[in-house]
């Protein structure tokens, strides 16, 4: 079992329940892990309490996160994703995408963490949507929370290369990645001009 100080447990809010145990970095019991999971992929999307700092500074201990359900298709480089890794969920980042075995699967990783992990798609249960803190609630597919997310997407991409035992499959998959990287912040700057564009066209 990996430790929690590089894993990022998850709760779901209940208003009855006592969140002592959340802050001090609770890991959900089997049972209650399976119920979550239930839960999730019966409504098409859940709030979780965070009780691990894996995802600091975006995602802290006590934060709420919204969970909602996608494809494999649907999640790339940059989002946030909530897998089932035995006993547990857990959320970390999407750094790359690949198959292995013709078999589809992401390269995840907490932000305080410059090692990823290699986990299969079908492992994952959706992904996040909006983080909810004391003061504000932030919004991934708000501009000012893609832009946030992009920036942070790029930070923990790179503390990738710092580590020096990284497998060749891994170094050789983020490798692949640079052109892709390059061309996501490059669609999100000039985003803004075609949306400009395409009001301009619509109005003449």
């Amino acid at each position: 079992m990996v430790s929690t100080a590089n894993r990022h447990g998850l709760m779901t809010e209940d208003p009855h329940q006592k969140h002592d145990a959340v802050t001090k970095g609770a890991v959900l019991p089997p049972v209650m892990t399976s119920l979550y999971e239930e839960l999730l992929l019966k409504k098409g999307e859940l709030l979780l309490t965070a009780c691990s700092g894996s995802m600091a500074p975006l995602i802290r201990i006590g934060d709420k996160v919204k969970v909602k359900t996608t494809s494999t298709e649907a999640i790339g480089f940059g989002d946030i994703i909530v897998y089932r890794e035995e006993e547990k969920l857990v959320v970390h980042r999407v750094v790359a995408k690949g198959e292995f075995d013709r078999q589809p699967f992401f390269l995840q990783k907490g932000d305080r963490s410059s090692f990823p992990f290699r986990i299969p798609a079908e492992c994952v249960l959706g992904k996040v949507s909006e983080i909810h803190k004391p003061s504000r609630c932030i919004r991934l597919n708000s501009r000012k929370g893609r832009f946030l997310n992009l920036l942070l997407a790029v930070r923990s991409y790179l503390t990738c290369f710092t580590q020096p035992n990284l497998p060749a499959k891994e170094r050789a998959l983020l490798g692949n990645r640079k052109y892709q990287l390059l061309h996501c912040v490059f669609s999100f700057l000039i985003s803004p001009l075609r949306l400009r564009q395409r009001l301009r066209t619509k109005w003449r």
